[in-house]
């Protein structure tokens, strides 16, 4: 609302310093204004529609008045670019306007831009806080808003440095040729705005979601293969349906903690989605990893770093297999044995079976944020992450502590058409490094993800 009440002063201000000093930019400033105030209205009423609930007109909920008020804000800043071009075509090259430069009109220019400010902070935080593509679409607006005033600006005080030094005529053209700027800029802007709308409501997938998800699940414990992701976007939130291939020997139940895990994944790496999952079984796996996976998902165990060699007609399976930290190693190993025992009988090549046993707690730990330890590690990763060339960025830090260890995850970015190998390798070099240093350190999650991921969120 305040953002609608500074379009109306701005665009009265504006008409009036364009009216009575006869400059086109200020005109076309207050044209600009005055389709700002129509956009906020529009924003406004769109945000308060995809607030609502779903019901049983709308099943998936409103969230898409947001991307429709987007593309409407679109056409109206279109529709004030074609309106830009034709008049400063006519004074550049048919009608002569003489174009009062005035403390007035430099006045009326430097209010907007502070109120320009002020609301697009304002809209900022608000887009940043909900995850709204309309605040957000406004907040772009008014920040570029103050570019285009800054060309105006110029514009204007280029045709009194011409009139003053007597430097040609070209110079008072200088106003018209600022408001083509102006219209450059409000192009470049729709056109952006327009494609992000367009994209969310033809259904376009997140460009990097699919395959994050597909690999999140994929890890998920008792997942023999994720088959298919979908994704689609509605305002600040999305929908995913996931999916999953499990043992088909898992009870109903099991199958259905699966899916929970899966889920949970899914939601970790975007919190705002609607997730579905739908398992299907299967008695025979397509290879010997998958099959690996479904027997230790049949013994309900979860396992890790798994990894079967084969050559000269022989296989060796070596994995991981997370157990209670509580129990005895002949507990331990009357627990995996059986499992060892199905590699073998499904795996008849399998001449040799390496189970490490991984000490894991199972429940939920009673962990806390650790402050003074994340001031410590932080600047050893960033510093790190210096000397490995793979990774551009690390973000989400987070350090929390359980008795006298530490639990370690971080986001690293990598080109997104980097081999899966150089940066796996990558960030085990992180993990090693942060070990060595920080002895306290128990649990290290390297969260990998792509560049077009993090430009998207």
């Amino acid at each position: 609302m305040s953002s609608v009440a500074a379009s109306l002063f701005l665009t009265l201000l504006k008409l009036a310093g364009g009216l009575l000093t006869g400059s086109l930019g200020i005109l076309a400033e207050a044209a600009h204004s005055g389709l700002d105030l129509g956009a906020a209205a529009m924003t406004w009423l769109a945000v308060r529609a995809s607030g609502r609930p779903p019901d049983e007109e709308h099943n998936y909920g409103h969230q898409r008045f947001e991307n429709l008020s987007a593309l409407g804000e679109t056409l109206l800043l279109l529709l004030t670019c074609i309106w830009i071009l034709r008049e400063a075509v006519q004074r550049i090259f048919f009608h002569e306007i003489h174009v009062e430069v005035t403390p007035f009109a430099f006045t009326v220019l430097a209010v907007s831009i502070v109120v320009d400010f002020s609301r697009s902070r304002a809209l900022r935080r608000a887009a940043k806080k909900y995850r709204s593509q309309a605040l957000e679409a406004d907040a772009l607006h008014f920040s570029t808003d103050m570019l285009s005033v800054g060309v105006v600006i110029l514009g204007l005080a280029l045709v009194g440095a011409g009139r003053r030094f007597g430097l040609g005529p070209w110079f008072e053209q200088a106003d018209a040729l600022a408001a083509l700027g102006v219209a450059a800029i409000v192009v470049t802007l729709s056109v952006r705005l327009g494609r992000e709308s367009v994209n969310v409501l033809t259904d376009r997938a997140p460009e990097g979601h699919g395959e994050a998800i597909a690999r999140a699940a994929q890890e998920a414990p008792g997942v023999v293969e994720c088959s298919r992701v979908r994704v689609r976007r509605s305002g600040a939130d999305q929908f995913v349906d996931v999916v999953i291939v499990i043992d088909g020997a898992l009870s109903v139940e099991a199958g259905h903690q699966v899916a929970d895990r899966v889920e949970e994944r899914v939601r970790s790496l975007y919190p705002r989605s609607d997730v579905v999952i739908h398992v299907e079984p299967v008695s025979t796996w397509p290879d010997p990893a998958s099959t690996v996976r479904g027997l230790a998902a049949r013994r309900r165990l979860t396992i890790h770093d798994l990894a079967v060699h084969e050559g000269a007609g022989e296989m060796a399976v070596d994995l991981h297999v997370e157990v209670p930290p509580a129990i005895s190693l002949e507990e331990a190993h009357r627990l995996v044995a059986p499992l060892e025992e199905d590699i073998r009988r499904h795996l008849p090549g399998a001449k040799q079976v390496n189970l490490h046993l991984d000490p894991v707690e199972r429940g939920t730990l009673d962990a806390e944020d650790d402050l003074q330890a994340t001031a410590q590690i932080r600047p050893f990763l960033d510093e790190t992450a210096t000397t490995l060339p793979e990774i551009r960025e690390l973000h989400d830090l987070k350090v929390r502590r359980s008795g006298r260890r530490l639990y370690v995850s971080v986001h690293a970015v990598f080109d997104g058409g980097a081999p899966v190998e150089s940066v796996h390798k990558a960030a085990e070099a992180l993990e090693a490094r942060l070990r060595r240093r920080f002895p306290e350190v128990l649990r290290v999650l390297v969260h990998t993800e792509p560049e077009a991921v993090r430009k998207a969120e």
